[in-house]
């Protein structure tokens, strides 16, 4: 890959909340495999983004369909995995979460499990405490007048509380190797902004009889799909109306409509209309 030109069209990413540098990248995926699993139809990355206001890193999700142009998801975007509360293993610092594990859990169920490196404290902070080392002693020994007269700028950052408040936190600041885990395929979704929504896909060929779903409806909540040709007219008895409403929590079900099926419209263009009724949709995948 042309790493010149990933950082080119990456960096020109648009909605970037001031302070952040994007920091570090590496494909999302599972163990074994250089670059996301997808066949080549859709890469994944995990990019790291350093804030320097907050002085805190987390990793967001990206894609690409040809490795050169990246893209962020929208306004709505949040981290792989957040930052924890003050004082917990990863309240500063989240790296590392690329590559990930398939791992079935005691019911059966695919989970993806990320190893990752977390730190406890913000991380210039952290910095403080490692540069001790060549002084051979720990921040506690060299006490709080080295600290103010070494790091005079702290006093600058936007977050400053006191000189104890910074000398506390960076002399209890670890590194900790951590785990991080979901279920097969829910590392983003699409959910209405209101209780219920829709969207419709581009058009595409069909490759496949049956439609998969990566769910999960609140109480009361259902997914259902429409199928469509390439001038978004419903098939007969494939429209909304003659499917049959999932609701759940699966990674894998199958949706169908009570008279017909995909097969009828096997390599065929078509576009998928999916309804959201308080529904969480992580991923549509047409299989044999």
């Amino acid at each position: 890959m042309d790493m010149d030109n990933f950082v080119l069209r990456f960096f020109s990413s648009r909605n970037v909340e001031p302070g952040t540098t994007f920091y570090r990248f590496g494909y999302l995926s599972p163990a074994g495999h250089t670059e996301s699993d997808t066949d080549g139809q859709l890469y994944l990355g995990a990019v790291l983004h350093y804030n320097l206001v907050e002085q805190k890193q987390r990793q967001e999700l990206v894609w690409s369909r040809d490795r050169v142009h990246w893209h962020r998801f929208g306004g709505n975007r949040i981290p792989l995995l957040a930052n924890g509360p003050a004082g917990s293993p990863d309240a500063g610092f989240v790296s590392g979460m690329s590559t990930f594990y398939p791992v079935f859990n005691t019911k059966g169920q695919e989970e993806w499990w990320f190893p990752y490196l977390g730190g406890s404290a913000r991380y210039m902070l952290v910095s403080s405490k490692d540069a001790t080392r060549m002084k051979r002693k720990s921040l506690d020994e060299l006490g709080l007048d080295y600290f103010k007269k070494s790091y005079p700028q702290y006093e600058l950052a936007p977050f400053f509380s006191s000189w104890k408040d910074f000398f506390e936190e960076s002399k209890a600041s670890i590194w900790v190797p951590a785990l991080a885990r979901c279920k097969a395929g829910r590392l983003a979704h699409v959910e209405p902004v209101d209780e219920r929504g829709e969207f419709t896909t581009h058009p595409l060929v069909l490759e496949g009889s049956r439609l998969l779903l990566n769910a999960h409806t609140l109480e009361g909540g259902s997914v259902r799909v429409e199928l469509q040709d390439s001038e978004g007219n419903a098939f007969p008895g494939l429209s909304l109306e003659d499917g049959v409403p999932f609701s759940g929590d699966e990674v894998g079900a199958e949706f169908s409509w009570r008279e017909s099926g995909l097969e009828e419209t096997y390599h065929r263009v078509v576009r998928l209309r999916v309804v959201l009724d308080k529904a969480h949709l992580y991923s549509l995948r047409i299989a044999q």
